[in-house]
């Protein structure tokens, strides 16, 4: 590869850096701040996590339920032992997340907020596609 194309493909990279970090919002809600992040999920909202560090550094992140309330409110129902229950857990697992009430959420360090914040991101889309599963189909009587 020519070092004039590398070159180009570095500041192509840097503008997508400084465009995110300048789209990120940060505001305070009591003890958790509200990040938005500038994904979009199902609905082209733009995509929240809820933060707060205790006293001992370790760091809480979580959606406060939004993607599963989505979900719910779209007809999506996990019922225990379901097949749709047991893809969220597994998307669950595969991240290293746990629900909450409903709160897709996580428990992290300083030192791994970054690349948990990065799987957190990456799982609530998982988990927002599960959208895909409803049955929309039309019946006789809708067509």
């Amino acid at each position: 590869m020519k070092s004039s194309k590398k070159g180009n493909i570095n500041k192509l990279i840097d503008e997508y850096a400084r465009q995110l970090k300048q789209e990120i919002t940060v505001t305070k809600f009591g003890e958790f701040y509200e990040v938005t992040i500038p994904y979009l999920d199902r609905f082209n909202d733009y995509l929240q996590i809820y933060v707060k560090q205790d006293t001992e550094g370790k760091i809480t992140m979580t959606d406060d339920g939004y993607i599963i309330d989505n979900l719910n409110s779209s007809g999506v129902i996990f019922k225990e032992d379901s097949k749709l229950k047991n893809m969220l857990d597994k998307i669950l697992h595969n991240f290293s997340l746990s629900l909450d009430n409903g709160a897709i959420t996580t428990i992290v360090s300083a030192n791994n907020f970054v690349q948990k914040k990065k799987s957190m991101l990456q799982a609530m889309l998982c988990i927002d596609g599960l959208f895909m599963t409803l049955d929309n189909t039309p019946t006789d009587n809708e067509v």
